[in-house]
């Protein structure tokens, strides 16, 4: 078929289409993720509004821009990305579970990276061998359940995250728990200095973070997402569908299913340690102790997923993520002692 548009036709994905251009056509497929809950019509509109009207930046490209192939192939790759989770939707939709991404933010929040931590009169900086933890992050839950209410957290007060960044334990051994502190406190209104001896290096930026409600997949190597006994190609679409975007930010998250660097069985593993046992070998995992206590480990609930952050100034091992779990019981009566953290990097 010729277009007759006084250009030369460009075939899609040809090296005559800019790679800035073909960049872009990806990322209205996975602007289509985003609004994959939505009808047809709606969804297709969120996506130009989404994707096309951000084009307009790129004034040394408008030619290809303009070419109608560019813009068939974007509505050719949205249509094919809905048939085929229309397709899986029913089979996967009761594996959904909510979560709070953390994105960053220009607006002064109270959910933020680094910084001095805001504390009440009774604070007593947490320390480890009497060197005082590094101060990770703050939430406050009041603003957090503005945007999503989740069931097992107090809707009101703040936590406090430190972590002993110097020794960087992995969490895999009982005696590790001392390493890290979360504080749960209903008032906060002062801001504290760091103490003398906490090293410049541990001292963190500040980034403020803004919730965002989301709708999370769990991956293929859990049960339940094994269970559903998906083909090759529907393995690869839920891959597609499932992926969860936080564009070019870091993965900060609170709730919902982890995004995992390595296994996904944090849960199971935040058992094991509360009962003493230690994840050094990894037949630990395949016993009749781990087998007998996988009901129990659904009780975790995944507290704060902390990746990586560059303009925190924090690395986790190898470009890893901390992962601070809590028993949701204990979470709904404002008990926090007894979080697990496991780092996992590449």
């Amino acid at each position: 078929m010729k277009i007759n548009t006084g250009l030369p036709v460009l075939l899609p994905g040809s090296p005559s289409v800019p790679r800035k251009i073909q960049k872009i056509q990806n990322k209205v497929v996975r602007d289509f993720r985003v609004f994959r809950g939505r009808d047809s019509n709606e969804a297709l509109e969120a996506v130009s509004a989404n994707s096309f009207l951000k084009l307009a930046g790129l004034q040394k490209n408008v030619y290809a821009l303009q070419h109608p192939l560019f813009h068939l192939r974007c509505h050719m790759s949205i249509f094919s990305l809905q048939k085929k989770w229309e397709q899986l939707k029913p089979k996967v939709s009761h594996l959904y579970k909510p979560a709070l991404k953390l994105f960053q933010t220009d607006e002064v929040t109270q959910i933020r990276l680094g910084g001095k931590p805001v504390t009440d009169a009774s604070f007593q900086w947490p320390c480890v061998d009497g060197e005082p933890l590094a101060f990770l992050a703050q939430i406050d839950l009041v603003e957090l359940t503005e945007e999503f209410n989740i069931d097992w957290l107090p809707e009101t007060g703040s936590l406090l995250f430190f972590y002993d960044v110097e020794a960087m334990p992995w969490g895999g051994d009982v005696e590790d728990k001392d390493s890290w502190k979360v504080i749960y406190q209903k008032r906060a209104d002062t801001e504290i200095k760091f103490p003398r001896n906490l090293e410049g290096e541990f001292r963190f930026d500040t980034v403020y973070l803004k919730a965002v409600k989301s709708e999370q997949l769990p991956s293929l190597e859990r049960d339940e997402a094994q269970a559903l006994n998906l083909s090759e190609a529907q393995q690869d679409t839920y891959y597609e569908l499932g992926d969860r975007e936080f564009g070019d930010q870091p993965s900060h998250q609170v709730s919902g299913y982890p995004d995992c660097v390595q296994n996904d069985d944090m849960e199971l593993e935040c058992q094991l340690l509360e009962r003493g046992i230690n994840l050094d070998d990894a037949s630990v995992y395949e016993s009749d102790t781990a087998k007998a206590l996988l009901p129990e480990a659904e009780n975790w609930g995944l507290l704060l997923q902390l990746d990586t952050d560059e303009d925190a100034g924090m690395m986790w091992g190898d470009c890893g993520m901390l992962y601070f779990w809590v028993k949701k019981q204990e979470a709904r009566e404002s008990n926090f002692d007894n979080v697990r953290m496991i780092l996992q990097c590449y």
